[in-house]
């Protein structure tokens, strides 16, 4: 969907403890609709606000208020007194809007994304795209309530890492390892869902056309996809790294639900070679 050209009335009052931040030379803000701040590591105009379109270095910053009933207003850093934007500080929850990729209450509490100053999704833009807030309340079809983060959950949420984290899984040693779980019984330590498999390799692999398949298990049930080859042929120089194939189910996770790693050998042989093991993982709420 493209970005929107036109204020909206979905906001009532501006939040008496929202921020008014200059807006970036050029940029038409429009009230209502979705803000950003370009942070420290934005390409352009560090520390000016802008219409929310989910580029690195952007933080989300709720809603845009213009004071008086204006409608829109035009970011011009050269004025006297530049305009400026209010922005939402605390959260704040949004009725009955759309949220592609919603269809049933299993959806409540889901992490909720934004793309563009207009548009929430619950599938993740990019690797780099930030929570905007949660589904507070599914009604039907793709129609939800949003509880939007707010500035300040936005910050705390971005000096945390995000919602995203690196596990380190040990690694795979062929020489030493036979088909079969290679760990077993480790307890996840929060509640989230697996992202992505990979590998690096630490030792070249040797052998004759040896092939290996490692992939994860969450109380004893397979993750769908995830399955990282390991071969002579792909293994053979240290510090390659190898991915998985894309996890698409069955990868979300409690705290404390044992995970284990197997490994499967097909065809060939490998008489050495060692993979270090990590996952992309999502946090997510709850225990």
């Amino acid at each position: 969907m493209a970005a929107a050209t036109s204020a909206t009335t979905q906001v009532g009052k501006p939040d008496p403890n929202g921020v008014a931040v200059q807006i970036a030379n050029s940029d038409a803000m429009y009230h209502g609709r979705f803000a950003g701040i370009r942070g420290s590591t934005h390409a352009t105009s560090q520390g000016d606000a802008a219409d929310y379109d989910n580029e690195p270095g952007m933080i989300f910053a709720g809603l845009a208020h213009h004071p008086g009933g204006l409608s829109t207003d035009t970011g011009d850093t050269s004025a006297t007194v530049p305009p400026t934007v209010g922005l939402d500080v605390n959260p704040r929850i949004l009725s009955r809007v759309t949220v592609t990729g919603a269809s049933a209450i299993t959806d409540q509490w889901s992490p909720v994304y934004a793309t563009s100053n207009a548009d929430l999704t619950l599938t993740r833009p990019a690797a780099d795209a930030e929570v905007v807030g949660f589904v507070s309340k599914w009604h039907v079809s793709t129609t939800c309530d949003v509880l939007l983060l707010g500035l300040i959950g936005q910050l705390i949420l971005g000096m945390a890492g995000g919602n995203r984290t690196v596990i380190d899984l040990g690694h795979y040693d062929n020489a030493d390892l036979a088909d079969g779980d290679i760990r077993t019984g480790f307890a996840m330590p929060f509640a989230g869902k697996f992202i992505s498999l990979h590998g690096n390799v630490e030792a070249a692999f040797t052998g004759v056309s040896g092939t290996a398949t490692v992939n994860l298990e969450i109380g004893g049930t397979n993750v769908t996809g995830g399955a990282l080859v390991v071969s002579t042929a792909a293994g053979g120089t240290v510090g390659t790294q190898l991915d998985a194939t894309a996890i698409t189910a069955a990868n979300t996770f409690s705290t404390g639900d044992l995970l284990d790693i197997e490994v499967s050998s097909a065809g060939g042989t490998q008489t050495l070679g060692r993979v270090g093991l990590f996952a992309v993982v999502e946090r997510l709420p709850g225990c």
